[in-house]
């Protein structure tokens, strides 16, 4: 599958869509969205908390993530995801995100 590209096609996919997904909820709380295939960063605005308190928020949700420069948190599923558990994670994203921190 790794040789055929099955893997990169469904990543640069999933991917697009999760974007897509969290630019579609409008979150106060975000700056940026961006990504390459399923490795995803979400930039938070000034003011909207630290990375790092995101991330163990996103913990209490079931969601392993990764905070990086205080202001991004990074996703990184992996590559057999199932675009419904992908759905759920990204549920869960967005209720951390809207809540205010606190």
């Amino acid at each position: 599958m790794l040789r055929e590209g099955t893997y990169q096609r469904r990543s640069a996919e999933l991917g697009s869509w999760a974007m897509d997904r969290l630019w579609d909820a409008a979150l106060p709380a975000v700056a940026e969205v961006r990504g390459r295939g399923l490795w995803i960063g979400i930039d938070l605005v000034p003011g909207a908390g630290s990375a790092r308190a995101a991330c163990e928020r996103l913990m209490d949700h079931g969601i392993l993530a990764k905070d990086t420069h205080q202001q991004t948190i990074r996703l990184a599923p992996p590559l057999v995801v199932e675009r419904s558990d992908l759905e759920w994670a990204l549920d869960q994203v967005v209720d951390v995100l809207s809540t205010p921190a606190g």
